[in-house]
């Protein structure tokens, strides 16, 4: 692991960021599947058939994706039994659907638990100008959230 960890940063310091997403987590094996790319193929596809979105879409993401996490602040630490493990999902319809959400809430703000409320604030303030929504605390507002599960 401490190779890896070490090759990551010299390719941090030494390549451009686009050829470090590819390698580093666009195309890989994330490394919570050990090298076996029919689990992680299997995987996607249950994933991507209940979200409804092509297999393509999905990225496992941070230490999980290569065994060592991207935060400085956590000094780049290894994958471990106490790390989560994030999934991207790309895909057009889901953002729009879950900031129309979000821009929706109305007076419901006001009865959500202090974390769903802050959550939605980080997401006014940050998240979603960058193209993201973390559906980690809000997952309940967006109406896909209700769609039948098939994994």
């Amino acid at each position: 692991m401490e190779q890896i960890k070490q090759q990551f940063l010299t390719d941090l310091v030494n390549h451009p960021t686009d050829l470090l997403a590819s390698v580093w987590i666009l195309d890989r094996i994330p490394h919570i599947f050990d090298g076996d790319i029919r689990a992680y193929a299997v995987w996607r596809h249950m994933l991507a058939k209940g979200l409804g979105v092509d297999a393509s879409a999905l990225l496992i993401t941070g230490s999980a994706s290569f065994g060592v996490s991207l935060n400085p602040n956590k000094n780049f630490r290894f994958f471990n039994e106490k790390s989560d493990i994030d999934v991207a999902v790309i895909s057009d319809y889901h953002f729009t659907e879950g900031w129309r959400a979000l821009r929706n809430i109305g007076p419901r703000f006001h009865s959500f638990s202090p974390a769903v409320k802050q959550s939605v604030q980080d997401h006014v303030q940050k998240y979603i100008y960058w193209g993201t929504i973390a559906t980690d605390k809000l997952l309940h507002l967006f109406s896909y959230s209700e769609s039948p599960r098939v994994f």
